[in-house]
């Protein structure tokens, strides 16, 4: 390990995510600033050591350094707005912790040392990764470039499955680390795991009490497969990250009419789409359905202006990969097309039966997750009944529902359209996205609400 490097290539980063946090305005709390500065550090960072690919730049350790500097710089070009920015990020702290906190963050350092020392210590296992991703950043750091001999070999022309084809984001994080000097790469995959839990534990404390929220990020980071992939290389666990920023990002926007939001938003669902292909489909369904709500919350121009950035920007992050990438550099690309089947309605029940009779349901898999969820909705619908409500608040917030929901149609699209699509792979770890989702649609339930303020005042009079 190059420690001088690995310290400039995340400071870099850092330095890039909070650049595009200030230089857009984004009104997010400081305690969110670092983790998702950093992963909007990382997505920034792989674009554009791919445009020195595209330049035919060799990809080599100072070449690594000097695509992190050329994104931070150019985040830092507005320099007086950035310099307010920073402002901010270092006055006071002003977060208070409870009794509970420190317990919680014991437990959390434990849960989440377990990926960080595994991504670092075994080497790349899953067949996927082995066959596609990693055998690419493989032979790229070894021969320079991405377009190298797993393609260019006429021993291979023809014989490639779609694994070395997969969305770039998790294949040049593997360049990256693995020319940062660790030997199996997939160290960088511990460090997100790390940012995506700091995150979402600090939005579930910004929505719900912070005992509540406290037990449900714990129960998030327990859900057994998603634990397991926070160290295993696929590219379904980044993707879910990126997924959930976006979701969050919406959130907040128009939970707090914070129109600027939706530009990390945008940036967000770009870098899902760079890091998973079928999140295409998935931000088009989620942004169809949420525009209702983005037009109640800012109007119908602000609404088509801002649903046309977020779904251009994942188009073009979609496109410089599967479009310009492959039809210009590659010289072979995969047969996509021939994967695509005419859907037929058994197909589509079978994909039906697997996701909701032995996927979502598989504690195995899952945990709770999805039976808390149930078992919510149905004392959360009689309150709400009872309140006489929204009939979509019986499940909390409505862009999660309506995200969530998009998710859900995408892969099942994607399972019935695409012979590919393995059924018990594919679409299971394509749940990743959903599992975050879940706690945080807990967490804004009506009954859990409730239930939150209750302790809240509780907690109040025994402090009295």
């Amino acid at each position: 390990m190059n420690a001088p490097v690995v310290v400039a290539t995340m400071v870099l980063q850092l330095l890039a995510g909070t650049g595009f946090l200030a230089t857009a305005r984004i009104p997010l709390p400081r305690v969110l600033v670092p983790p998702v500065a950093l992963i909007v550090g990382m997505f920034l960072h792989t674009v554009a050591f791919l445009l020195f690919d595209l330049v035919a730049i060799d990809l080599s350790q100072g070449a690594m350094v000097a695509a992190a500097a050329l994104v931070a710089g150019a985040m830092h070009v507005a320099w007086p707005r950035v310099r307010a920015f920073y402002g901010t990020l270092f006055a006071a702290p002003t977060m208070r912790l409870r009794l509970h906190d420190p317990v919680t963050l014991v437990i959390l350092a434990y849960a989440m040392y377990i990926p960080l020392w595994a991504s670092w210590f075994w080497p790349v296992t899953p067949f996927d990764a082995m066959a596609g991703i990693d055998l690419v950043a493989r032979t790229a750091v070894a021969e320079g470039r991405i377009d190298n001999s797993v393609f260019t070999d006429p021993a291979l022309q023809g014989r490639l499955s779609n694994q070395p084809f997969y969305a770039p984001f998790t294949m040049l994080m593997q360049v990256v680390s693995r020319l940062m000097g660790f030997p199996f790469g997939q160290v960088w995959l511990g460090l997100l795991a790390i940012l995506h839990v700091w995150m979402m534990w600090m939005v579930l404390r910004a929505v719900v009490q912070p005992l509540v929220a406290n037990v449900l990020v714990l129960l998030m980071v327990m859900t057994p497969e998603v634990h397991g992939y926070m160290y295993l290389l696929q590219t379904d666990f980044a993707n879910s990250v990126m997924m959930t920023l976006g979701v969050v990002a919406v959130m907040m926007a128009v939970d707090k009419k914070q129109v600027a939001m939706l530009a990390l938003a945008a940036l967000a669902f770009a870098a899902a789409c760079w890091s998973r292909t079928e999140s295409i489909l998935i931000v088009g369904i989620g942004l169809a359905g949420s525009f209702p709500i983005l037009r109640n919350a800012f109007g119908t121009g602000s609404a088509l202006r801002w649903s046309s950035i977020i779904a251009a920007s994942s188009f073009v992050a979609f496109a410089l990969w599967h479009v310009l990438y492959f039809r210009v550099v590659l010289p072979q690309q995969p047969d996509s097309l021939s994967e695509l089947v005419i859907p037929t309605l058994s197909r589509f029940a079978v994909v039906m039966g697997a996701i909701f009779s032995n996927l979502l349901f598989d504690v195995t898999l899952w945990g709770w997750t999805f039976y808390l969820v149930a078992v919510l909705a149905v004392v959360g619908a009689v309150v709400v009944v009872r309140s006489k409500g929204a009939l979509l608040s019986i499940l909390g917030n409505n862009v999660v529902v309506v995200w969530a929901v998009a998710i859900l149609l995408g892969l099942i699209v994607t399972g019935t359209i695409f012979s590919a699509a393995i059924v018990e792979q594919t679409l299971r770890r394509g749940i990743f996205k959903l599992v975050p989702l879940m706690f945080l649609l807990m967490a804004t339930m009506p009954v859990v609400q409730r239930f939150a303020q209750r302790l809240d005042r509780w907690e109040t009079a025994s402090r009295a």
